[in-house]
């Protein structure tokens, strides 16, 4: 299709097709067209909907160029080329912009190194040369004059540059002063719609030594642009201060790759993706840390834990990963995989990936500049009976397919799966490229210390190289996550790492989560609380006996009202006669969802003395959320009072039984026990999760564990005959 013809070829049908917020409009040409004079145009001309709907996002490609073509004109004079963002450029932006007048210092890098004896000017001069060479730090960003947003090349930008003397300073004095000003110079950010979003700060420590700052938006550029950049910058900066020709470089234009995935069909990523994702069962998200709408909306307070596998350790890995033909990125990301499975209790988990997003089919892509990578979601199963290599090798081959697809925006990936809000609230990037020291080709002119300070906005990020050794960084939040949860999470990753090194041939069930210090904490340090309790009987035995022995004794009080246990036994005793007609037999889950009150406890035990299993619905809960509960545990009979049944009442496929109903229904049972035998074997009652992770899943108890846990409570709580106690919970 020719966008551009389509738009010409709508003229003569007195349409015209606009982009508003985002999204594509059909309006009249030359005058404005009534509804039903639009309809009518539309009627006869049947293939122009269909066109749209299937070249939709051609035509809103086209129609964003053409709104650069404005922007370029209205500024003529520097602007040189206007284009769409890249697929994490839109989300950088997104972010940047999200924070406001309250910068986090998401996606601000800095590069900082010393140099000996530097030629201060020489070195400015570099830096412009290098801005010269490479579009995309030549480029700005704008979004409030379009619909969508576009970046805009300018054809001569001078980079700020400034030099400050701190050697009067003591060297204590100096590093808290550049601390202090790292973290100043990080949040002061930059507006995106001024070039460029880079800057240049040059201390003098003393006469001989400098230390460069080099700060950037993550926008501009990717962790492999970084040597590229200071290669270049280095060349140029001994050229010139040996007064010799300044090697040229063809200009690199950050547009081709724009263009490159431009050209990709969209019709088959949605299809890949689509399917790849198939099995999700929602988002996955850390259980560590408290519902947050800010959960990946970055932070300034970003701290670091880390570890480094010993060199042995690291050539049995290389060794293990080259005699199996698996990456040793394969492996590091079935580890992280492997601990949110556990983690969340999802079987199938997702999580971000970086993936390198220079295209072969691009000339030179290696040695270009720019933000080429992406970020994708990793999604994997985790079937326990599956031996370790063979779910090595399936994750690899997955994972390989999912690449052929780099080119994807996440946001578009997250909406064709139906995934709202936050998708994940982890990433990994596995570092193939030089960091640190490596970072500096040439020694002889940076007097070393090599740091490189990078952020996302997501809660915890991996980043892990191999060089000689394997080194795992987890970067985190430290305003949502605490650091003592990201101590834990990076002995449970060393753990799994050694068991995968050590033991190549085990099944994911074997797998150890626990080191042994922990495991031995769990097991025997938090279980060192033994409460004798009867086996062989369950809270019904002991409330019967209870009823027999005191039935005039207050069992319950709600509201100024009383029960004693007879009358308890009674009525529930009743109710269990009336739901074992309805069919109700041993572990089948029955729903109850009424408020607190006498009625609520009768019927609770009217279920267990039925056999069957109690589940509480809190009855202010969403009703798209009653529904997906009373689906999802299939049950057939659900308890409630006449005050909820009104709204309950559209829940089909259920029967219901009004524990509060007062025509006298349920006296036409005998009040005497019904003839079931409950052991401690049965379901006593199923609990759902929150589902702030994902989906809420259902938790199934045995009567031996309610038993157990009241056993417990009557130990740690001291309670006898004479104790009240408060209900403080819903159920």
């Amino acid at each position: 299709m020719n966008p551009q013809q389509f738009i010409e070829d709508l003229k003569e049908l007195n349409l015209s097709l606009d982009l508003k917020q985002g999204n594509l409009a059909l309006r009249g040409y030359t005058n404005n067209l009534s509804q039903d004079e639009l309809r009518s145009i539309l009627d006869k001309n049947k293939d122009v909907l269909t066109s749209i709907k299937e070249h939709k996002e051609d035509l809103k490609t086209y129609l964003s160029t053409v709104s650069g073509h404005k922007l370029r004109r209205k500024q003529s004079k520097n602007v040189v080329s206007v284009y769409p963002l890249s697929p994490l450029q839109q989300g950088m932006l997104f972010h940047s912009l999200y924070q406001g007048d309250h910068p986090s210092g998401a996606y601000i890098n800095q590069f900082s190194c010393d140099f000996w004896d530097l030629n201060v000017e020489c070195f400015r001069k570099s830096w412009d040369y290098l801005l010269d060479a490479h579009t995309i730090l030549r480029t700005a960003f704008h979004h409030e004059e379009f619909d969508l947003p576009l970046q805009a090349v300018y054809k001569k930008v001078s980079i700020p540059f400034e030099e400050i003397d701190i050697s009067k300073l003591t060297e204590s004095a100096q590093k808290a002063w550049i601390q202090a000003f790292l973290e100043q110079d990080r949040i002061r950010g930059f507006k995106m719609d001024q070039p460029p979003l880079m800057r240049i700060t040059v201390l003098r420590l003393n006469e001989q030594k400098h230390r460069l700052i080099w700060t950037n938006h993550h926008i501009l550029s990717d962790g492999w642009s970084t040597p590229i950049m200071m290669t270049r910058v280095l060349e140029c900066y001994k050229a010139l201060v040996e007064n010799k020709v300044v090697k040229q470089y063809p200009v690199d234009k950050y547009e081709d790759y724009i263009r490159y995935i431009e050209s990709r069909n969209k019709e088959k990523q949605e299809f890949f993706w689509s399917k790849y994702l198939s099995s999700i069962e929602g988002p996955t998200l850390l259980p560590f840390i408290r519902d947050s709408i800010d959960r990946n909306k970055g932070g300034a307070n970003v701290k670091q834990v880390d570890f480094r596998l010993d060199p042995d350790a690291s050539a049995k890995l290389h060794t293990f990963a080259t005699q199996h033909r698996i990456t040793i990125n394969t492996i590091v990301q079935a580890v992280w995989a492997y601990l949110l499975s556990r983690y969340t209790g999802q079987s199938t988990i997702t999580y971000g990936v970086i993936v390198s997003g220079r295209p072969p089919e691009l000339s030179n892509s290696e040695d270009r500049v720019g933000l080429y990578i992406n970020t994708i979601p990793l999604c994997t199963s985790i079937d326990r009976d599956q031996s370790l290599f063979d779910w090595l090798k399936e994750l690899q081959k997955t994972h390989a397919q999912s690449r052929e697809f780099q080119f994807t925006a996440l946001s578009s990936i997250q909406k064709w799966v139906n995934i709202q809000g936050d998708f994940f609230d982890t990433i990994l990037t596995f570092e193939n490229y030089p960091v640190g020291d490596e970072l500096v080709n040439d020694q002889s002119q940076v007097g070393g210390d090599v740091t490189v300070d990078e952020r996302t906005n997501y809660l915890l990020e991996l980043t892990i190289s191999f060089s000689r050794t394997l080194h795992v960084n987890f970067l985190f939040n430290d305003n949502l996550l605490q650091e003592e949860y990201v101590h834990m999470i990076n002995g449970h990753y060393q753990h799994l790492l050694n068991q995968i090194i050590d033991n190549p041939d085990i099944k994911v069930k074997d797998l150890c989560l626990l080191p042994p210090k922990e495991l031995e904490k769990v097991t025997v340090q938090f279980n060192n609380n033994i409460v004798p309790f009867p086996e062989d009987r369950t809270c019904l035995n002991h409330f019967q006996e209870k009823a027999r022995q005191n039935p005039d004794a207050v069992a319950v009080v709600c509201q100024g009202e009383q029960l004693t246990y007879k009358e308890l036994d009674d009525r529930s005793n009743q109710i269990a006669h009336h739901l074992i007609e309805k069919g109700i037999k041993h572990d089948m889950p029955v729903v109850i969802c009424m408020d607190r009150s006498n009625n609520m406890l009768i019927g609770i035990w009217s279920i267990l003395k039925a056999g069957g299993a109690y589940l509480p619905i809190d009855p202010d809960l969403p009703m798209e959320r009653v529904h997906r509960l009373v689906k999802d545990c299939n049950s057939k009979v659900l308890l409630t009072s006449q005050k909820r049944f009104k709204t309950l009442s559209e829940l089909s496929k259920i029967d219901f039984v009004l524990v509060d109903d007062k025509s006298g229904a349920f006296d036409q049972y005998p009040t005497s026990p019904v003839n079931v035998v409950v052991g401690k074997q049965h379901l006593a009652y199923i609990i759902y999760t929150s589902g702030s992770t994902g989906i809420p899943k259902g938790v199934m108890i045995d009567h031996q564990g309610l038993l157990n846990h009241l056993y417990g409570m009557v130990d740690t709580l001291d309670i006898d005959r004479q104790s009240r106690l408060l209900q403080n919970a819903k159920f």
